[in-house]
């Protein structure tokens, strides 16, 4: 292997925990604002299932898709094992993560298109959520790349 090939293998694979570490933080921030918007919801006597149904989603699914999702996985072999470690990176919960981003996202959607709410401040919340988690994706990941690599000294 030469220098040039093992320099993009480490950066594809730092560009891939990146994206993963990615989808992590993307789920603890929308359990937490889901909660919150649940909170909020109750409070201001809209009583919706939504934002629960949702949370659950976002972290059962994962779960559940595991076994599903087992077979048709495909393993490589790491060019930096201590990165994936650090990051507990493994294909089968990325895969799984990311199936569980687009249902997230697929159920956020329908939650601000069919919400059965009064025109408040609180019918744009889905939205707010809907584009910060698309933001997220498009934008965190080149950020944490760099981030990596700079940690690693590359």
């Amino acid at each position: 292997m030469t220098l040039s090939t093992t320099a993009a293998a480490m950066d594809a694979e730092i560009r891939l925990v990146a994206r993963f570490h990615t989808l992590i933080i993307w789920r603890a921030a929308v359990s937490i604002s889901l909660l919150v918007f649940q909170v909020i919801y109750t409070i201001s006597g809209l009583y919706t299932a939504s934002p629960a149904y949702i949370l659950l989603t976002a972290n059962l699914l994962p779960t559940l898709l595991e076994p599903l999702c087992s077979p048709r996985v495909h393993k490589s072999s790491p060019v930096l094992p201590y990165l994936r470690k650090r990051y507990h990176y493994s294909s089968l919960r990325f895969m799984t993560l990311e199936i569980t981003f687009l249902a997230a996202n697929l159920l956020l959607l329908i939650w601000q298109l069919f919400g059965n709410y009064t025109d408040t401040w609180l019918s744009k919340l889905p939205a707010m959520l809907l584009l910060s988690s698309l933001l997220w994706h498009f934008i965190a990941p080149s950020i944490l790349f760099r981030h990596i690599q700079k940690k690693m000294g590359c």
